[in-house]
């Protein structure tokens, strides 16, 4: 969930022409991964340890590609530098469960099969 939703929000920021919009999405990585790693300190279960050291992974990879693209001047969602990337995004409203999740990467789309 939480790579689909970055993905979405750094999609639209793309659509927007990326810069400042792109920002917000560093701000936003920034703003979580603080929030984790006060959590991930505490007294809490091995379990949820493990998922928010997960979590914490995946998100220092959202900041540093945010930060690549920013820096890059990626400012559209159909530039080469954001295709490359494996991305996933969630639809709600598909009806058939085995669809509502789609992985692209370049010019391929896949509907997400539960491999995992």
């Amino acid at each position: 969930a939480i790579l689909a939703d970055w993905c979405q929000k750094t999609e639209i920021a793309l659509e927007k022409g990326g810069g400042a919009e792109l920002d917000k999405i560093v701000t936003r990585c920034i703003a979580q991964l603080t929030f984790m790693a006060e959590k991930v300190i505490q007294d809490i279960s091995k379990d949820a340890r493990q998922k928010l050291a997960q979590m914490i992974t995946e998100v220092v990879h959202q900041r540093d590609v945010s930060r690549t693209l920013l820096k890059d001047k990626v400012g559209s969602n159909r530039a080469f530098e954001w295709l490359q990337l494996m991305r996933m995004y969630f639809n709600p409203k598909e009806e058939n469960m085995l669809q509502k999740l789609t992985i692209c990467m370049a010019d391929a789309t896949f509907f997400y099969g539960f491999e995992y």
